[in-house]
């Protein structure tokens, strides 16, 4: 029994400093039901003192440009997996896809999404666009040294600078992708954090906001003290399955040294943390850091790497959140699907007795403020940061095209919704009566710019906490006569108001 503790202690407490986190043993009650109410934890240790939360960290430091080819971010070598971490890796999606819950919106499907918006903002990271270095011609250029070699003396001698000018650009064209992008461009290790923290930060999630679980007094908000509740246990549940024995070389891969583990950590923290955006603590941290990093109250005694990877960790963060929502700002069908889907968990929650609010109030006004008051600011960020080329001006324009949308078609499509998902929630039994659809309202005019504040004006699911905001629904007669005609841009074409 002493040796069979001590190898569980050494496959899966790699650093003291961790072991806490481990001591939490989540052991969620799975049905078939299409909500499954509050988590039950059932060997919760005594001795655990804090979550995730209370790693976040204000600056992630990101390692320094070491080089151009020589470096670690440009060395194929180490982009070589053996077979056995690549089955390890394929055992561990599987294992987080299975710990994800059958709820309408945050399963793994959601997740899969964002893990590829991750990906899609990562790869269009953009590089200095006054280089265009050819890399691939090293490599040619090598070779056809090579051959000159044993002809002629002095081609070789030529080819030989020709290489170290070229070593040189690529030296230099990686350096400037360094600086443009805060260093991401230049740290595998950081990328792969922030689309692993894709997958697995809505793991566990039960078709509750936080509000609500911690509402319920159930024993997982009592065990993160109410705070980023389910950002939190994903990060936990997740973790504990990395440091599983059976991902032993996959954990050797990722992080080799115990600095890189403790970095990785850190990332991942931060990031999947960031998808809290309602903590009012989380909001304040991410207000000022932008305020010292962006809108110019930078101060002169701060270190000039110290603003860097600030910069750094707003872009890191920024990827995970729009990702998150990025049904928002894509194709008007895609966010018409997850837009229902959100609508088919909140409102199952509702007649299950799991929330008091039925969703179906206000749902056509809630995205007008979500889009308003989040989405379209955070586009706003995207294209601010400088990091994204061509994506910051994509996703604004699809959130701002969306919004118009949305506004000229919302009641309608809010509407047929209601009415489909009625239908389906008739067939099972329910606790509640069913609410009747919202009558169909005329749509309002197209709104101006709206005023942009810092305030919490919406919930967990984009329905305003305030009633201040609601947009003017315009019930005057629209006649020919009037002239109100306008063309706006919207992803779908033209439409005419």
């Amino acid at each position: 029994e002493s040796n069979r503790k001590k190898n569980n202690c050494n496959n899966n407490i790699e650093n003291e400093e961790e072991s806490h986190f481990l001591n939490a043993q989540h052991c969620s009650s799975k049905s078939n039901d299409v909500l499954l109410g509050p988590i039950t934890n059932t060997n919760l240790s005594s001795g655990y003192i804090g979550g995730p939360i209370d790693e976040v960290v204000e600056v992630i430091t990101l390692p320094k440009f070491c080089g151009g080819i020589g470096s670690t971010n440009n060395n194929k070598q180490q982009s070589i997996l053996s077979n056995e971490v690549c089955n390890q890796l394929k055992e561990f999606v599987i294992k987080i896809a299975s710990m994800y819950r059958d709820v309408p919106f945050h399963n793994f499907e959601h997740a899969s999404h964002v893990t590829m918006s991750v990906y899609k903002l990562i790869k269009r990271i953009i590089t200095p666009p006054e280089q265009h270095v050819d890399i691939s011609s090293s490599s040619s250029t090598s070779s056809s040294s090579t051959k000159n070699t044993k002809s002629n003396t002095n081609t070789k001698n030529d080819t030989s600078m020709k290489w170290t000018q070229q070593q040189q650009k690529l030296h230099d064209f990686y350096q400037e992708a360094h600086l443009a992008t805060f260093g991401i461009s230049s740290d595998p290790l950081t990328q792969f954090a922030v689309v692993f923290s894709a997958l697995i930060h809505d793991v566990d999630h039960t078709g509750l906001s936080n509000q609500q679980l911690i509402q319920d007094k159930t024993m997982i908000s009592q065990l993160f003290h109410g705070k980023s509740v389910a950002e939190q246990n994903s990060v936990v549940l997740s973790w504990e399955t990395l440091m599983d024995p059976q991902f032993k070389e996959l954990r050797q891969c990722i992080f080799p040294t115990a600095s890189e583990k403790k970095r990785f950590r850190q990332l991942i923290v931060n990031t999947v943390m960031a998808t809290d955006i309602l903590d009012p603590d989380m909001l304040m941290l991410r207000k000022n850091r932008w305020e010292k990093a962006f809108n110019n109250t930078y101060n002169a005694d701060v270190d000039a790497n110290v603003d860097f990877n600030r910069k750094a960790t707003i872009v890191i963060e920024h990827i995970i959140q729009a990702s998150d929502v990025a049904h928002t700002m894509q194709h008007w069908h895609i966010f018409i699907k997850w837009n229902t889907l959100l609508y088919r968990e909140l409102y199952a929650a509702y007649m299950k007795g799991y929330s008091n609010k039925d969703p179906t109030e206000g749902w056509y006004e809630g995205q007008l403020k979500f889009y308003d008051h989040y989405v379209i600011p955070l586009a706003y960020k995207l294209r601010e940061c400088g990091v994204f080329g061509v994506s910051g001006d994509e996703y604004l324009d699809y959130a701002q095209g969306n919004r118009a949308e949305w506004a000229r078609k919302g009641h309608d499509e809010t509407r047929k919704m209601i009415q489909r998902v009625h239908r389906d929630v008739s067939k099972h039994n329910s606790n509640r009566t069913l609410s009747p659809p919202p009558p169909l309202l005329p749509p309002p005019p197209p709104l101006g710019e709206q005023e942009m504040d810092d305030k919490n004006h919406f919930s967990d699911n984009g329905f305003s906490n305030s009633n201040t905001l609601t947009p003017q629904v315009c019930h005057k007669k629209i006649t020919p006569s009037m002239n109100r005609k306008e063309k706006i841009k919207t992803p779908t074409g033209y439409c005419i108001m």
